[in-house]
């Protein structure tokens, strides 16, 4: 018996999740200069669903891959640490896997921004636990 798409309950669901999670990106895209943290295929695929494409900011947790390039975003990729002195107006969180972990960790470092987790459509506010060193 073969399942299509339209009628396999797992799919339905994770398709409207996707679209959920690409209608909060392209809403926060244009609140102004926006950081992403996450350079992620999540990242790309978004940047290619995008409908405005303003000035954005990638951050990463991996050092290796701090100031290199993603296809897309004009700017390196900078850690946690950049992203007080990088002028952003919020943070998207952009994996799906451990976005809970990354926005509170996030949260935890006193950057005064909101955190979004794209994923989720929820917003963090970054409650300061402690400062950035």
């Amino acid at each position: 018996r073969s399942r299509t798409f339209a009628s396999d309950p797992s799919a339905v669901e994770y398709a409207s999740r996707v679209e959920k999670a690409i209608d909060t990106f392209n809403a926060e895209l244009v609140s102004g200069l926006t950081g992403l943290y996450g350079a992620c295929t999540l990242t790309n695929n978004m940047l290619a669903f995008a409908r405005n494409h303003p000035e954005v900011r990638l951050f990463d947790g991996d050092e290796r891959k701090w100031n290199r390039y993603m296809t897309g975003i004009p700017t390196s990729i900078g850690g946690w640490q950049d992203i007080a002195a990088s002028g952003v107006r919020r943070i998207l969180v952009m994996p799906h896997s451990f976005s809970k972990e990354i926005a509170t960790f996030l949260g935890s470092k006193a950057l005064h921004i909101p955190i979004v987790e794209v994923w989720d459509s929820s917003i963090v506010q970054a409650t300061p636990t402690s400062t950035i060193h």
